[in-house]
């Protein structure tokens, strides 16, 4: 049992020897006995002296309340024979719960206290300040998790007890919760280096998005329906706080990285903005899937998350995604065509892209063939890039196409009008572009 202590414990005994005491549950003068006060099976730190003064032990031992009560001597911190068991003389001796030299070290004290083994923030531990000439100051978890955190100074964007929750009902709602799957708190907060500060999550904080809009212009046609990899942010200013925002670009720094225009690509839904300025501090914390459907509907789902789907750390790139590529011709009409095979992979400003598509039946179509991109890329770019046509009848041709900010356009060598020239063909090309 833990040690226990109390105050004007003086009981006496008889007992001869070295071995355990008897107690005759008789008080000394103005003190109280040890049964009813001290739990029985507690470990006490006791005086045993003679009545002559001339015997005298200091140490730990057991109390036992029985008929008799009982002091069982375990260990001997001091005494008249040299630190040993004194071998007691008859007569009656005064036995008393005394302070011991050792109970001045703290370090023994911590030692034999009871052990706690989820400590919470607001729970305290010793320290010697040796800013204030080594008096004992009390210092909190909390205090103390943050001189661990700014001691690592961890890098720009690092979180610290937090995870993405993303979930949908009648719209998307992206939050930050605790590792325990609650909101942060005062007691259980979540901590991220932003701005070169690590700051301080103490309350809920999320950002939600209702169907009905063509948020991202994820509902064009290039992409409703289509799984899209969205990264989440944490961003800082003096007035709002922390904030948390998701966007389909992973390269934003600042808050002028980003588009207001909610139909933007490049636009960032955030919980609050009332005082955001073009500088203020964003990090990516992780990524998530989600889709938006087509038409005025424009619904968010999202599926089960797995650790392909839900990234809970800081990463730059998406996963290689399909999109809708959609052909068309820069004259006539292109009855019809497959694009199964149509990807892009987003990393960092740069987006990889295979604009692949089928002709199966070309139709009315003449001069260039015109395919759609999964995001409109920051420049125009002219003639340079190159791409395959595959035939059945001519086989394997590399031609020259150009692109401009959303669409990609095939054309010949000699002969622009490469739709009315060639039957049936297979476009594959794979383009690096910055977004």
């Amino acid at each position: 049992m833990a040690l226990e202590r109390k105050d004007n414990i003086g009981d006496t005994s008889t007992t001869t020897g070295t071995g355990t005491f008897s107690l005759a549950a008789v008080a000394q003068s103005g003190a109280r006995i040890f049964a009813g006060n001290v739990t029985s099976g507690a470990t006490v730190r006791y005086h045993i002296e003679s009545a002559d003064k001339s015997e005298w032990e200091v140490g730990e031992g057991v109390f036992t309340d029985g008929s008799p009560d009982t002091l069982t001597r375990v260990t001997v911190y001091a005494s008249s024979n040299a630190g040993s068991l004194v071998n007691f003389s008859a007569g009656t001796k005064n036995v008393s719960l005394v302070m011991t030299a050792k109970d001045a070290d703290q370090g023994d004290n911590i030692h034999i206290s009871t052990e706690k083994t989820t400590p919470v923030d607001a729970d305290e531990l010793g320290l010697v300040d040796s800013a204030a000439s080594y008096l004992l100051k009390r210092l909190t978890i909390l205090g103390l998790k943050m001189a661990v955190w700014a001691g690592i100074k961890p890098a720009e964007g690092t979180m610290w007890n937090g995870k993405i929750s993303v979930t949908d009902a009648a719209g998307i709602t992206v939050a930050l919760k605790t590792l325990a799957g609650t909101n942060p708190s005062a007691s259980d907060p979540v901590y991220i280096t932003l701005g070169g500060a690590v700051r301080t999550i103490t309350s809920a904080l999320s950002v939600s998005k209702a169907d009905g809009t063509n948020w991202f212009n994820a509902g064009s046609a290039e992409l409703a329906t289509k799984e899209i990899d969205y990264f989440v942010y944490l961003g800082y200013n003096a007035t709002d706080g922390v904030v948390i925002g998701f966007a389909r670009i992973p390269f934003a720094n600042q808050y002028s990285d980003f588009s207001a225009t909610t139909t933007n690509e490049k636009y960032c839904a955030i919980s609050t903005i009332t005082n955001a300025a073009a500088t203020d501090y964003y990090e990516v914390i992780g990524r998530f899937a989600a889709t938006l459907s087509a038409g005025a509907g424009y619904t968010w789902t999202v599926p089960t998350f797995t650790a392909s789907n839900l990234i809970q750390r800081p990463i730059y790139e998406s996963r290689d995604l399909a999109y809708n590529a959609v052909a068309s011709s820069s004259a006539g009409s292109l009855t019809a065509y497959t694009n199964a095979n149509a990807r892009y992979k987003i990393v960092g400003d740069i987006c990889y892209v295979n604009p692949a598509c089928t002709i199966t039946t070309v139709g009315t179509a003449s001069g260039a063939l015109i395919v759609t991109l999964p995001f409109t890329f920051a420049t125009t770019e002219g003639t340079g890039w190159g791409y395959e046509i595959r035939d059945s009848a001519v086989g394997t041709l590399f031609r020259v196409m150009t692109y401009g900010t959303k669409e990609v356009r095939y054309t010949s060598y000699n002969n622009p009008d490469v739709l009315s020239s060639w039957g049936l063909y297979v476009l594959a090309c794979r383009l690096p572009v910055k977004i």
